[in-house]
């Protein structure tokens, strides 16, 4: 199956993920505009050009802020009861 047909694929289907930065743990709001968590977010989105799935775009954070040590970043489906 192409790219283009699995992207499509997913996009009809709902998904409720969450990407966190510290778990449960406080964590550093950063100097500046945003903490490193954001600018490892922002950083990942604005090197994208094109359509990113969850896993991609938390491995880029994941990755800029273990080699920061920016803290821990968390990711997982959030359940609806």
């Amino acid at each position: 199956m192409a790219t283009d047909q699995i992207q499509q694929q997913m996009s009809r289907k709902k998904a409720r993920v969450v990407i966190t930065s510290g778990g449960l743990e406080p964590v550093e709001d950063g100097r500046g505009e945003h903490s490193p968590f954001a600018r490892a977010f922002l950083s990942a989105l604005s090197k994208n050009n094109g359509v990113i799935d969850g896993t991609k775009l938390f491995n880029a954070i994941r990755r800029h802020n273990t080699l920061t040590s920016a803290g821990l970043v968390m990711m997982g489906e959030i359940s609806c009861l």
